[in-house]
């Protein structure tokens, strides 16, 4: 093995079930860009896991995919979509965990379907997966299914929840009404008066307004919770609502800058007919 890599021991090796010619082409994804890591694995350890179940053998490609969700198709990922292109008869893909692979049974079984057809083994180190053995391609089709209810309950979950907290957060955020002000009365015509201080509620939202506007600036979660312990608050306060409230009243919050997704490669050894995150050894 390349000593660029150093290991930790007690992981299985799949290396002697492996036909003793494949080479390996190791890749990892994480979903973040912010320390690399996904699940508490960065991309630095995906790779070290991937290389230590195959021991012995010869590394031909080694790529990632960075800040980029499982959920993606392959055009989208364009290190995953170089090793499934260049893969070759006796290769090895082999990854962290098949939600490094994909998210979606779908893609899933499209990948694997081609890559048997091609002579190209699969293995996923923590599944213990191997789909060059009899068995393995049985299990792999098993946990994409598992994976993917697992995902889709997750989302119904999360919706539950943000429907939850919208009930908790009260009417006034699906209406006109801006917490702390109220109607004035409606003029000659029946139309509404303009919005006035509601004294309860702006007496709190005074108190928000004048820790947001602190130097360095809370957060948004931080502003959530100080709202929350104010004596006489009858509502829920979450980060989301809050920062409708700034916005209503044109003041910026503190939230962390949108992250796309990038690519790298380990070690750096990039060239003109590779993609960015790609290296071939």
């Amino acid at each position: 093995m390349d000593d660029r890599y150093p290991v930790s021991l007690g992981q299985k090796s799949f290396a002697s079930e492996l036909d003793p010619r494949g080479v390996v082409l190791a890749y990892a994804r994480v979903s973040t860009e912010v320390g690399g890591q996904a699940d508490g694995v960065s991309i630095e350890n995906q790779i070290d896991k991937c290389l230590l179940v195959c021991a012995g053998k010869p590394v031909k490609i080694i790529a990632y995919d960075k800040g980029i969700s499982g959920s993606i198709g392959r055009d989208g990922r364009p290190a995953l979509n170089y090793l499934l292109e260049n893969a070759k008869h006796g290769n090895i893909l082999v990854c962290h965990s098949l939600s490094r692979l994909t998210r979606t049974a779908g893609d899933g079984l499209l990948y694997i379907n081609d890559l048997t057809k091609r002579g190209v083994g699969v293995v996923v180190c923590d599944d213990d997966i191997n789909t060059t053995t009899p068995d393995g391609y049985f299990k792999m089709t098993i946990m994409l299914a598992v994976y993917e209810l697992e995902r889709k309950l997750t989302g119904k979950r999360v919706k539950e929840g943000m429907a939850k907290r919208k009930a908790l957060a009260g009417d006034a955020w699906t209406t006109n009404e801006r917490y702390g002000y109220q109607w004035g009365e409606p003029d000659e015509k029946g139309k509404k008066g303009a919005l006035v201080p509601y004294e309860p509620e702006h007496a709190i939202l005074r108190k928000i307004l004048a820790e947001a506007i602190k130097q360095p600036p809370p957060t948004l979660k931080a502003l959530a919770e100080m709202a929350n312990s104010i004596e006489g608050n009858t509502r829920k306060w979450w980060p989301d609502n809050i920062k409708k409230l700034l916005d209503a009243e044109g003041i910026p919050s503190k939230k962390s800058a949108r992250k796309t997704g990038t690519t790298g490669c380990i070690p750096p050894h990039e060239d003109e007919h590779t993609p960015p995150g790609v290296a071939t050894l």
